[in-house]
């Protein structure tokens, strides 16, 4: 079980890098227009929200072992 979070949290900071990643392509090659605001909105929101979760989860598999 320890193996898997430790592959979740893995591909979860995958994820994150990639989102992020194409949030950077989008404003570098896009117009910044009304549509790319707002899907950059929601990416950053929703990246953050997934970056904070795996962090908890981090920290409480922390707690867990000490």
């Amino acid at each position: 079980m320890d193996k898997q979070k430790n592959n979740l949290i893995r591909s979860l900071s995958i994820v994150i890098v990639i989102v992020w990643l194409f949030i950077v392509i989008i404003n570098a090659t896009l117009s910044f227009t009304e549509g790319v605001a707002f899907i950059d909105h929601c990416l950053v929101w929703s990246t953050f929200s997934l970056a904070f979760s795996l962090f908890a989860l981090r920290v409480a598999s922390k707690d867990k072992e000490e």
